[in-house]
């Protein structure tokens, strides 16, 4: 259970990430297609990679998640990666992340030096730029 028991949760398998990651490459790869100059990969808010990314919510024990930030990256990095090699050099590839502390009411509470870390990580990935957003 997730938040205090209000509702039940699962842990996707290796198979749904596998799932998941070839679904971002195929999104980023309709929007080349329909002509735009590049994508924005959304880590931020909550969403999954934010769920991925964040300790309070990430409590996987396997290679995706628990205390190390490497492990709790790695789908956030795998994305970054594949959608990388799977576009044009001058495609854009971006990526939004937050960076706020304290934010349990939304459900996430990410450390800004952890943020950092993603996002040089993203830039070594190939990430062309790097978007830190505040929710709120």
């Amino acid at each position: 259970q997730h938040r205090g028991g209000k509702r039940d949760v699962k842990g996707l398998s290796e198979g749904e990430i596998e799932q998941l990651v070839e679904d971002f490459v195929a999104a980023a790869k309709r929007v080349e297609a329909a002509g735009a100059d590049g994508v924005e990969i959304h880590g931020a808010h909550g969403y999954i990679l934010t769920q991925f990314l964040c300790p309070d919510l990430n409590t996987r024990t396997d290679k995706w998640g628990g205390a190390s930030l490497e492990n709790r990256a790695r789908l956030t990095r795998e994305v970054t990666r594949r959608i990388r090699a799977s576009v044009a050099k001058d495609f854009l590839v971006g990526i939004r992340l937050s960076a706020e502390p304290g934010f349990e009411k939304a459900g996430w509470n990410m450390d800004p030096d952890e943020s950092a870390q993603v996002a040089r990580w993203a830039a070594d990935d190939g990430c062309d730029f790097v978007s830190l957003s505040i929710f709120g």
